[in-house]
Protein backbone atom coordinates (compact mmCIF):
# COMPACT_ATOMS: atom_id res chain seq x y z
CA UNK A 1 0.00 0.00 0.00
CA UNK A 2 3.12 2.15 1.04
CA UNK A 3 4.32 2.21 -2.78
CA UNK A 4 0.82 2.61 -4.06
CA UNK A 5 1.25 6.00 -2.72
CA UNK A 6 4.39 6.64 -3.67
CA UNK A 7 3.98 6.55 -7.45
CA UNK A 8 0.52 8.19 -7.15
CA UNK A 9 2.31 11.56 -5.57
CA UNK A 10 2.42 14.69 -7.90
CA UNK A 11 3.54 18.32 -7.33
CA UNK A 12 0.88 19.49 -5.45
CA UNK A 13 2.87 20.67 -2.22
CA UNK A 14 5.47 21.95 -4.56
CA UNK A 15 4.57 25.74 -3.16
CA UNK A 16 2.75 25.50 -0.34
CA UNK A 17 3.71 28.06 1.99
CA UNK A 18 3.13 29.11 5.99
CA UNK A 19 1.47 32.56 6.79
CA UNK A 20 5.14 34.42 5.93
CA UNK A 21 4.55 36.84 3.28
CA UNK A 22 6.04 35.58 -0.43
CA UNK A 23 8.58 37.54 -2.04
CA UNK A 24 8.58 38.37 -5.41
CA UNK A 25 11.67 35.63 -5.94
CA UNK A 26 9.42 33.06 -5.21
CA UNK A 27 6.47 34.07 -6.98
CA UNK A 28 8.72 34.09 -10.05
CA UNK A 29 10.03 30.95 -8.83
CA UNK A 30 6.89 29.68 -8.62
CA UNK A 31 5.17 30.83 -11.99
CA UNK A 32 8.68 29.14 -14.04
CA UNK A 33 7.86 25.46 -12.13
CA UNK A 34 4.47 25.58 -13.07
CA UNK A 35 5.10 26.52 -16.95
CA UNK A 36 7.75 23.88 -16.66
CA UNK A 37 4.98 20.99 -15.41
CA UNK A 38 3.04 22.07 -17.92
CA UNK A 39 5.34 22.31 -20.89
CA UNK A 40 6.34 18.86 -20.37
CA UNK A 41 3.06 17.20 -19.58
CA UNK A 42 2.48 18.54 -23.30
CA UNK A 43 5.45 16.86 -24.43
CA UNK A 44 7.14 20.21 -25.24
CA UNK A 45 11.00 20.08 -25.26
CA UNK A 46 11.39 23.53 -23.87
CA UNK A 47 10.18 22.65 -20.24
CA UNK A 48 13.52 21.67 -19.42
CA UNK A 49 14.49 25.61 -20.09
CA UNK A 50 11.66 26.54 -17.48
CA UNK A 51 12.86 23.99 -14.67
CA UNK A 52 16.45 25.33 -14.98
CA UNK A 53 15.50 29.24 -14.79
CA UNK A 54 12.90 28.11 -11.62
CA UNK A 55 16.56 26.45 -9.96
CA UNK A 56 18.64 29.49 -10.87
CA UNK A 57 15.86 32.07 -8.91
CA UNK A 58 15.95 29.48 -6.08
CA UNK A 59 19.87 29.35 -5.96
CA UNK A 60 20.43 32.33 -6.27
CA UNK A 61 17.61 33.32 -3.00
CA UNK A 62 19.62 30.39 -1.41
CA UNK A 63 16.41 28.71 -0.70
CA UNK A 64 17.15 25.07 -0.45
CA UNK A 65 14.08 23.96 0.61
CA UNK A 66 12.44 24.97 -2.11
CA UNK A 67 14.98 23.40 -4.51
CA UNK A 68 14.33 19.87 -2.65
CA UNK A 69 10.55 20.45 -3.56
CA UNK A 70 11.53 21.26 -7.10
CA UNK A 71 13.91 18.04 -7.40
CA UNK A 72 11.72 15.67 -5.84
CA UNK A 73 8.61 17.13 -8.25
CA UNK A 74 10.86 16.43 -11.20
CA UNK A 75 11.08 12.91 -9.86
CA UNK A 76 7.79 12.45 -9.53
CA UNK A 77 6.26 13.98 -12.82
CA UNK A 78 8.55 11.24 -14.47
CA UNK A 79 6.14 8.14 -14.64
CA UNK A 80 8.02 6.25 -17.12
CA UNK A 81 11.51 5.52 -15.06
CA UNK A 82 12.85 6.24 -11.79
CA UNK A 83 15.16 9.41 -12.25
CA UNK A 84 17.35 8.89 -9.24
CA UNK A 85 19.72 12.07 -9.76
CA UNK A 86 16.61 14.45 -9.04
CA UNK A 87 15.82 12.18 -6.11
CA UNK A 88 19.36 12.38 -4.76
CA UNK A 89 19.39 16.28 -5.81
CA UNK A 90 16.20 16.46 -3.40
CA UNK A 91 17.72 14.75 -0.34
CA UNK A 92 21.10 16.99 -1.01
CA UNK A 93 19.27 20.11 -0.67
CA UNK A 94 16.91 18.78 2.23
CA UNK A 95 19.52 17.83 4.21
CA UNK A 96 22.02 20.72 3.55
CA UNK A 97 18.72 23.36 3.86
CA UNK A 98 18.10 21.52 7.37
CA UNK A 99 14.27 21.37 5.59
CA UNK A 100 12.75 18.51 7.88
CA UNK A 101 9.47 18.93 6.08
CA UNK A 102 11.12 17.75 3.41
CA UNK A 103 13.28 15.84 4.67
CA UNK A 104 10.17 13.53 5.92
CA UNK A 105 8.17 14.11 1.77
CA UNK A 106 11.70 11.86 0.83
CA UNK A 107 11.24 9.56 3.57
CA UNK A 108 7.68 8.64 2.10
CA UNK A 109 8.47 8.97 -1.35
CA UNK A 110 11.30 6.40 -0.86
CA UNK A 111 9.00 4.08 1.49
CA UNK A 112 10.66 4.95 4.79
CA UNK A 113 9.14 6.18 7.62
CA UNK A 114 7.44 9.16 8.01
CA UNK A 115 4.96 11.28 10.42
CA UNK A 116 1.92 11.73 8.21
CA UNK A 117 1.17 14.77 10.02
CA UNK A 118 3.70 16.24 8.67
CA UNK A 119 3.19 15.57 5.32
CA UNK A 120 1.15 18.70 3.47
CA UNK A 121 -2.15 19.04 3.89
CA UNK A 122 -3.11 18.08 0.62
CA UNK A 123 -1.46 14.64 0.91
CA UNK A 124 -2.77 13.92 4.16
CA UNK A 125 -6.24 14.33 2.53
CA UNK A 126 -5.58 12.36 -0.48
CA UNK A 127 -4.17 9.37 2.06
CA UNK A 128 -6.99 9.31 3.50
CA UNK A 129 -9.68 9.70 0.05
CA UNK A 130 -7.86 6.23 -1.39
CA UNK A 131 -7.81 4.34 1.48
CA UNK A 132 -11.75 4.36 1.12
CA UNK A 133 -11.57 2.32 -1.84
CA UNK A 134 -14.54 3.99 -3.13
CA UNK A 135 -14.59 5.27 -6.78
CA UNK A 136 -18.14 6.81 -6.90
CA UNK A 137 -17.46 10.46 -7.94
CA UNK A 138 -13.96 10.53 -7.15
CA UNK A 139 -13.45 13.69 -9.45
CA UNK A 140 -15.65 15.85 -7.11
CA UNK A 141 -13.47 14.41 -4.51
CA UNK A 142 -10.57 15.76 -5.73
CA UNK A 143 -12.05 18.80 -6.21
CA UNK A 144 -9.47 21.13 -4.58
CA UNK A 145 -6.68 19.38 -5.88
CA UNK A 146 -4.50 20.78 -9.21
CA UNK A 147 -5.96 18.74 -12.43
CA UNK A 148 -2.52 17.64 -13.22
CA UNK A 149 -2.42 15.82 -9.63
CA UNK A 150 -6.51 14.74 -10.80
CA UNK A 151 -5.11 12.72 -13.35
CA UNK A 152 -2.35 11.02 -12.35
CA UNK A 153 -4.52 9.74 -9.31
CA UNK A 154 -7.22 8.35 -11.85
CA UNK A 155 -4.36 7.34 -13.93
CA UNK A 156 -2.83 4.66 -11.57
CA UNK A 157 -6.27 3.91 -9.74
CA UNK A 158 -6.81 2.91 -13.36
CA UNK A 159 -3.70 0.72 -13.77
CA UNK A 160 -4.36 -0.98 -10.09
CA UNK A 161 -7.91 -1.89 -11.09
CA UNK A 162 -7.58 -3.01 -14.30
CA UNK A 163 -11.28 -3.85 -14.94
CA UNK A 164 -14.07 -1.88 -16.19
CA UNK A 165 -13.91 1.03 -13.43
CA UNK A 166 -10.44 1.19 -14.11
CA UNK A 167 -11.75 1.54 -17.91
CA UNK A 168 -14.19 4.69 -16.56
CA UNK A 169 -11.18 6.01 -14.52
CA UNK A 170 -8.97 6.06 -17.19
CA UNK A 171 -11.63 7.41 -19.22
CA UNK A 172 -12.18 10.82 -16.91
CA UNK A 173 -8.14 11.10 -16.76
CA UNK A 174 -8.37 11.17 -20.75
CA UNK A 175 -11.17 14.13 -20.65
CA UNK A 176 -8.88 15.67 -18.36
CA UNK A 177 -5.62 15.59 -20.25
CA UNK A 178 -7.40 16.93 -23.62
CA UNK A 179 -9.08 19.68 -21.91
CA UNK A 180 -5.61 21.03 -21.12
CA UNK A 181 -3.66 19.94 -24.12
CA UNK A 182 -1.43 17.29 -22.24
CA UNK A 183 -0.25 15.36 -24.90
CA UNK A 184 2.18 13.21 -23.04
CA UNK A 185 -0.67 12.25 -20.19
CA UNK A 186 -2.73 11.73 -23.34
CA UNK A 187 -0.31 8.87 -24.43
CA UNK A 188 0.07 7.52 -21.09
CA UNK A 189 -4.01 7.23 -20.61
CA UNK A 190 -4.59 5.58 -23.95
CA UNK A 191 -1.33 2.97 -23.11
CA UNK A 192 -3.22 2.08 -19.65
CA UNK A 193 -6.57 2.21 -21.65
CA UNK A 194 -5.57 -0.64 -23.97
CA UNK A 195 -4.17 -2.68 -21.24
CA UNK A 196 -7.34 -2.68 -19.46
CA UNK A 197 -8.89 -3.21 -22.60
CA UNK A 198 -6.94 -6.49 -23.49
CA UNK A 199 -7.56 -8.10 -20.43
CA UNK A 200 -11.52 -7.56 -21.03
CA UNK A 201 -11.20 -8.83 -24.55
CA UNK A 202 -11.87 -5.84 -26.31
CA UNK A 203 -10.90 -4.68 -29.67
CA UNK A 204 -7.74 -2.14 -29.53
CA UNK A 205 -6.74 -1.18 -33.23
CA UNK A 206 -8.45 2.12 -33.44
CA UNK A 207 -6.99 2.94 -30.17
CA UNK A 208 -3.30 1.77 -31.05
CA UNK A 209 -3.62 4.13 -33.87
CA UNK A 210 -4.06 6.88 -32.01
CA UNK A 211 -1.10 5.74 -29.48
CA UNK A 212 1.66 5.59 -32.92
CA UNK A 213 0.24 8.89 -33.88
CA UNK A 214 1.22 10.92 -30.46
CA UNK A 215 4.14 8.58 -30.62
CA UNK A 216 5.27 10.27 -33.89
CA UNK A 217 4.39 13.39 -32.38
CA UNK A 218 6.48 12.84 -28.96
CA UNK A 219 9.38 11.58 -31.06
CA UNK A 220 8.78 8.09 -28.62
CA UNK A 221 10.41 4.87 -30.58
Amino acid sequence: MKQTFMILIITVFLFSCSSKKISPEYQEGESLYEKYIDNYLKGNRVSSVYFDKAVNIFQRNDDFCNLSRIYVSRFLLNEEYKDTKALEDARFFAENGRCSEEDNFLNFVEGKEYEITKLPEYYQKYLKIIKQNNYNNIKEKFAEFPEYFVSRVLRNEAALLMNETGLMLIDEAYQIDRFNGWTLNIYRDLLIKIKIMNKLGKNTDKDEIRVKNLESILMIK
